[in-house]
């Protein structure tokens, strides 16, 4: 995984997060942001997802 913050601003940061997952799918993207949608699917691993991850990290973002 790759994290890297970069401030632009008093108030503007530039978030970059990569990962070496398996992705989304294209036919889910116009879809991650709305709450009653479940993209989850399973991780690298097989592992289980929550479908949440995104919709928290969109709050945090967005909080005042």
């Amino acid at each position: 995984m790759f994290l890297r913050i970069v401030r632009k601003d008093v108030r503007i940061i530039e978030l970059t997060v990569k990962d070496n997952g398996l992705g989304i799918p294209r036919k889910k993207l116009n879809s991650l942001f709305e709450g009653h949608s479940n993209v989850s699917s399973r991780g690298t691993n097989g592992e289980n997802g929550k479908g949440i991850g995104l919709m928290l990290i969109k709050d945090m973002l967005h909080a005042d």
